[in-house]
């Protein structure tokens, strides 16, 4: 029993110790590329604006938290701690309290605590945590003579203008790199669900209130919006059933028989297809037969051309595309149909909603023959 106790504590140990060890790099050799290129845009601009203005500190025209800051900008845009309100009310409310914890008491001991901890609490309760402004806090009291002189307006310069330029130069460089800043979750049908009820993929699996629950049951904060695990549970699911079910290809269900019509063909004839075979969209070709554009009832009533009025940018797939991968899209709202082209854009087939609903009831029910 001694020696299972033993045994039992020394892997323990062993699993604890292992926890200091560098984890797998996220980042990637891209993702560390943009992450050098951004951090040097950013610091760079700060330091360029600053010089610019002459707002000199001590010989340097940047506070070091800054550096901190675009850490956080461009290693992780996405995480909540570095979106625009935390950067920016992060950084200047801590710097406030710094100095009033410096003109409260002469101890530059017991003021760095309390600036470091009332900054904490304050930016928690104002839903801007920003990890380096516990460090803002920290130079508003131990920054020197030259701090301590400058009183309040150490809140404007460098402070304030440190955190605008380089909240300006992330904005604009993450955006460029492909990376949405300010970061928006995206979640599917967000945009596309007017009603009070949950989106259509939404209403079964797990629920907002279950990751909720189970993040209660941790006990732990984590560093990413509910949305964002909503979206990535999302594509977990998606992912996990594709593996557990074979994939049905579009190919296999697609409608091959297609009506279609010309671009060039007057649009009383797109509305004389429609009718004849109670359609309520027409896919619109070109004298290649690639597929450029779709019509329906709502454009034939501009009376214009068919290549003027009809709808461009549309939903496309492959034959070899799987048609759970569609559901999303299909269970949106925004569409009720997608186009399946081979490789030259040429229109090969169509799966409807209907299509998909039929695959997925073929797949339960051979899931269920299989169990029995």
């Amino acid at each position: 029993m001694q020696t299972e106790h033993v045994l039992s504590h020394m892997a323990s140990t062993s699993t604890w110790l292992r926890s200091f060890l560098p984890k797998s790099q996220a980042l990637g050799a891209a993702g560390i590329l943009r992450t050098l290129l951004g951090a040097l845009v950013g610091i760079g601009s700060a330091s360029f604006v600053d010089r610019v203005l002459g707002t000199q500190l001590d010989g340097a025209y940047l506070i070091a938290p800054i550096g901190a800051s675009a850490v956080l900008l461009f290693a992780v845009p996405a995480s909540p701690l570095a979106q625009p309100w935390p950067v920016l009310g992060g950084n200047l409310i801590s710097a406030a309290i710094g100095v009033m914890c410096l003109q409260v008491t002469s101890d530059p001991n017991l003021a760095a605590a309390l600036a470091v901890a009332l900054s904490i609490c304050t930016m928690s309760l104002l839903g801007c945590l920003h990890p380096p402004g516990g460090a803002v806090a920290l130079t508003a009291v131990l920054g020197g003579p030259a701090v301590a002189e400058m009183g309040f307006r150490f809140l404007l310069a460098p402070v304030a203008l440190n955190s605008l330029v380089l909240l300006m130069a992330a904005v604009v460089f993450n955006n460029l790199a492909g990376r949405p800043y300010p970061h928006v979750a995206r979640i599917p049908d967000a945009n596309t669900h007017a009603t009070s009820d949950p989106p259509p993929a939404h209403r079964v699996g797990f629920t907002p209130e279950d990751i909720q629950a189970a993040l209660d049951e941790l006990g732990e904060p984590l560093d990413v919006s509910m949305d964002d695990l909503n979206s990535l549970f999302r594509q977990v699911e998606l992912q996990a059933l594709r593996r557990m079910h074979s994939p049905v290809c579009c190919g296999q269900i697609m409608s091959r028989d297609l009506i279609s019509v010309g671009a060039g063909e007057p649009t009383e004839k797109a509305g004389e297809l429609m009718r004849a075979h109670d359609l309520r969209s027409l896919p619109v070709l070109d004298g290649r037969g690639t597929l450029i554009g779709s019509i329906s009832y709502a454009h034939l009533i501009t009376g214009v051309p068919i290549r003027s009025c009809m709808q461009t940018g549309l939903h496309t797939a492959t034959a070899d595309t799987p048609v759970d991968s569609l559901l999303p899209l299909l269970c949106s709202g925004t569409t009720h149909e997608v186009m399946i082209t081979d490789d030259k854009g040429q229109l090969t087939g169509l799966v409807t909603t209907t299509d998909a609903l039929a695959a997925l009831y073929r797949s339960r029910v051979a899931a269920l023959a299989r169990a029995e």
